[in-house]
């Protein structure tokens, strides 16, 4: 399988194949700000973020092109409770926000991976109510 490669959308150049991924997570929980939900992929690139999401029911990406977050700071909320979901990724992009949740096994590498990329990273503690609130 090749590594996903985020496409020029919006006036932004295409990311030369050269550059690598950071990181990349496949299957996790999303949400975006039009209450859409399902399951979506996560890619780290220096200095971007990309999500696909996929349709809800069919569990086939769609086949508009990724969000990006391009922002240099990146929040993420964590929460105790509960233990395999507990960390909640929020990426602005120009479509509205997106939160990606992921299990505390994750965490680490998505941490780390966040500030390799050049990423200022805020973490809040949340609590379950308020851990997927946009």
């Amino acid at each position: 399988m090749s590594d996903p490669k985020p496409p020029s959308v919006g006036g932004v150049p295409e990311i030369p194949p050269l550059i690598q991924p950071i990181l990349h997570f496949d299957r996790l929980a999303a949400r975006t700000s039009s209450l859409w939900s399902g399951m979506a992929e996560l890619t780290i690139w220096p200095g971007l973020i990309g999500a696909r999401l996929e349709k809800s029911l069919t569990g086939v990406f769609k086949d508009e092109p990724p969000l990006f977050h391009r922002d240099k700071r990146i929040t993420i909320n964590l929460s105790r409770f509960p233990p395999w979901y507990d960390t909640a990724l929020i990426l602005n992009t120009e479509q509205g926000k997106v939160l990606i949740g992921m299990d505390r096994y994750r965490r680490k590498k998505l941490l780390v991976a966040l500030r390799n990329a050049g990423f200022e990273v805020t973490v809040q503690r949340r609590s379950l109510l308020t851990l997927y609130r946009l």
